[in-house]
Parts: C-alpha cells; structure tokens; sequence
C-alpha cells in the first residue's frame, strides 16, 4: 500500500457507504465517499491524485450504470481497479449484463476481512504492514506487525 493509494467507495445506502469507508481509512488508504455514479464522478475530477481503486454497489440510483461509471472512472484514472459490491450472487450480476465475468466481485453481506482481503487483492498490496483484526464490535481495526 502507498500513502497516496485513493479508494472511491460509492454505494446508495449511507450507512454501508458509511462503514466501508471506515474500514478503508483503518485501514490506511484514503477514502472518498459518493451516494451515486454523478457524485462519485464529481469526486473523482476533484481530487488531487490518482484513484486506484473503485469500489462500487452495482445498483445505484441514476442514469448511469457501475459498470459505465468503471469505465468513465477510467478515463479519468488509468491504473484504476475495480471490485464490485451487491447483494445479488456473481453468477446472476454477469448473467444480467451488470459486470463482467472476470470483474472483481464482492458479495453483500461480507465481513470486515473479507473487505480488506477484496482490496489487497484488487491492489496487488499482500499487507505486509497492516494485518486486519476483528475488534468485540465486529469492526475492522489496523494492527501493525513488527517495530513502530
């Protein structure tokens, strides 16, 4: 993980937006937030360096799709990688046309480590700083290995 690396977390529903995006922070990225494909494009014009990952519900409000808003993102960053979030199984995403049969997918509800695990993947970051533990309350907390 670089101290630049931005995640885009864009989901309709304020509190899973919410909550991933802490996750994401605990974890050491940058977070930015955005309810939809409109604000999330917005965010990403905005900011002041490269996005690496989106990490994006399928279903959201709008006239713009996950996976267009995926393409347009990368335009606007190249190195851009994508997981997709939704309640509904792999197999019926692709069967629908939603995403495609090689894209990165992330099935709701998931943990706080499969979370982690979906973004160092996406990253190609093995987290050899950060391990993630799982706090009393069911969040996921940073926990450093090694000398400080």
């Amino acid at each position: 993980m670089a101290a630049a690396d931005i995640v885009l977390v864009v989901d309709d529903d304020e509190d899973i937006r919410e909550a991933i995006r802490r996750i994401v922070t605990k974890c050491g990225y940058s977070a930015l937030a955005a309810s939809d494909a409109r604000a999330a494009l917005r965010a990403a014009q905005a900011v002041g360096g490269p996005i690496r990952l989106l990490l994006t519900d399928v279903w959201m409000p709008g006239h713009i799709s996950a996976s267009t808003l995926a393409e347009q993102l990368t335009g606007l960053h190249p190195n851009l990688s994508v997981v997709y979030v939704s309640g509904l199984p792999k197999e019926l995403a692709v069967g629908r046309g939603l995403v495609g049969a090689d894209a990165s997918f992330l099935e709701k509800p998931f943990t706080p480590a499969q979370l982690v695990e979906a973004i160092r993947a996406a990253l190609g970051d093995n987290g050899t700083g950060t391990q993630v533990v799982s706090s009393p309350l069911g969040q996921a907390r940073p926990e450093r290995r090694g000398p400080s």
